[in-house]
């Protein structure tokens, strides 16, 4: 049987997260997730890092169980999303990278669009350091 890890790329507010939710089975593992409790998103770049490594874990553990994951961050470069491309392959995954890069919306609809205020500044420095 064929299992998937799905490992989902765009800017903030390009739809990431709702495409997620269409694999209602999978494990969607989102370094966002770090940042919500209660319902509140309150984001410190402070914890940026163990965020991602949370994430990562989470990730792990979910490939062990042998379920379908998703991976619902930005991966704006490819090093972003290496662990994952690495885990894949050490769990006997098919991966699948779905890149919505700006969803086909400009930087200030970006801003408006995303979910966790992402400003409009931090927006266009990703839009520039993306690799496609």
């Amino acid at each position: 049987m064929t299992r998937f890890l799905r490992i989902l790329r765009g800017l903030p507010g390009s739809g990431k997260s709702t495409f997620a939710r269409l694999y209602e089975d999978a494990i969607v593992c989102s370094a966002d997730d770090f940042f919500s409790r209660d319902g509140d998103y309150i984001f410190d770049a402070d914890f940026l890092d163990t965020a991602h490594a949370a994430c990562r874990a989470k990730a792990r553990t979910a490939a062990l169980t042998g379920a379908e994951i998703v991976i619902d961050n930005t991966n704006v470069r490819r090093a972003d999303y290496a662990p994952y491309l690495q885990l894949a392959k050490n769990h006997d995954y098919t991966v699948l990278i779905h890149d919505l890069f700006d969803g086909g919306c400009d930087d200030e609809t970006l801003a408006e669009r995303n979910t966790h205020h992402v400003p409009l500044a931090t927006i266009r420095r990703m839009r520039a350091k993306y690799e496609h």
